[in-house]
């Protein structure tokens, strides 16, 4: 289920939490879904947090899939800003991932791995 398994992850029928640990210094941005909830968090306590809903989730994957990086939908921003990338959600709060762990987040995206939870 999950492409990279060496990620810090915890895994049930019910909920995905991973780490997107690209140096394994674990100060780095996480993602929580969880199949009970509508919103998906994004972040961690050094690099912000925004959340958003999984029907934006399940669009901005879609994006992600067919377009690539740099698309989302309306409701999602992402930039470059001081040699991180940024990602702010619905609720206008935002997390910064470095190149690396962005790429993780990316691939998860592109493996599919949340989409149980977000279909």
């Amino acid at each position: 289920m999950i492409k990279n398994e060496h990620l810090p992850h915890n895994i049930t029928n019910n909920r995905i939490d991973i780490t997107f640990c690209g140096k394994g210094k674990c100060k780095c941005p996480a993602i929580s879904v969880d199949k009970n909830s509508d919103n998906i968090v994004i972040g961690g306590d050094d690099e912000g947090y925004t959340s958003v809903t999984k029907e934006v989730f399940k669009e901005f994957s879609s994006m992600i899939k067919s377009d690539g990086p740099n698309t989302a939908p309306d409701s999602i921003k992402i930039w470059e800003e001081n040699g991180k990338m940024c990602l702010s959600g619905e609720d206008g709060g935002t997390t910064m991932f470095t190149n690396e762990e962005f790429g993780l987040f990316l691939s998860e995206i592109n493996n599919g791995t949340f989409d149980p939870l977000i279909d």
